[in-house]
C-alpha cells in the first residue's frame, strides 16, 4: 500500500494545484484500484476499463490520459504495459505517464510527459514479473 500512498499524494497535489489554478478545461480522477477480487469484478461490471489512466483531462475536445507514477515505486510489468496501451489507444489524444507537479502542469498546458510507447517496448522485453519505476526513469524513457 505504501506505493499507492505515494502516488495517491503526487495525484491528490495535481488535483489541488488544478483546482486552484485559472486552468481551462476539465480534470476527472479515475479510481481504478480494488481491494479485492469481488471489488474488482463489481467495478467491470458498473464499466471499469482495464489500464485506463488516473486522471483525464478534456479540453477543446480532446482527452489527454495522464498516468501517475511516483519515485521509488514498483509495479506488475504487465500492469504497466496494460496503462501504455491505453495511453496509446485511439481514445487517447495524447497520453502521458506523469511523475511530478511540475510535468503534470506541462502536460495540461499543452506540454508533453513521459511517451508510453518506449516503456512498452522496454517492459514487453523483460522476464520479470515487476519493474522499479526508477529504472525506467532513468534509462530515459
Amino acid at each position: 500500500m505504501a506505493m499507492l500512498n505515494k502516488e495517491y499524494k503526487l495525484q491528490v497535489q495535481c488535483v489541488i494545484s488544478f483546482s486552484q489554478s485559472n486552468q481551462r478545461g476539465v480534470l476527472i480522477g479515475y479510481f481504478a484500484e480494488s481491494d479485492n477480487y469481488i471489488q474488482a469484478a463489481m467495478k467491470l461490471s458498473l464499466g471499469l476499463k482495464k489500464g485506463c489512466s488516473d486522471l483525464l483531462y478534456f479540453y477543446e475536445g480532446m482527452v489527454t490520459g495522464i498516468e501517475m507514477k511516483a519515485p521509488e515505486t514498483s509495479h506488475k510489468r504487465l500492469h504497466i504495459m496494460e496503462q501504455c496501451k491505453f495511453l496509446m489507444s485511439e481514445h487517447i489524444h495524447k497520453g502521458y505517464f506523469c511523475d511530478s507537479l511540475s510535468m503534470f502542469h506541462r502536460i495540461i498546458n499543452g506540454g508533453r510527459g513521459i511517451d508510453p510507447k518506449p516503456i512498452f517496448d522496454y517492459c514487453d522485453k523483460l522476464i520479470t514479473q515487476s519493474v522499479q519505476w526508477d529504472t525506467i526513469r532513468e534509462m530515459g524513457l
